[in-house]
């Protein structure tokens, strides 16, 4: 008997992995500025921990962001 075990990563850990393998590498621009790896998953960190303490965000929960469009 064969038993096929599969893996499916999230998008976050993807993330996190290309995070740990390059974080010095520019992973988005917008306009004049540009992020690496690391500032911008330091910045969803932020906002991750902001959701959590402010409006007591769970994991796993699926909520909605708005936000105007900007750098932040």
């Amino acid at each position: 008997m064969i038993v096929y075990i599969i893996f499916y990563k999230s998008i976050v850990d993807i993330f996190e992995t290309q995070v740990q393998q390059t974080p010095q590498q520019i992973a988005l621009v917008y306009r004049d500025t540009h992020w690496t790896y690391e500032a911008l998953n330091q910045a969803a960190n932020q906002i991750g921990h902001h959701l959590i303490n402010k409006y007591q965000v769970q994991p796993n929960e699926l909520i909605g962001l708005q936000m105007e469009r900007s750098e932040f």
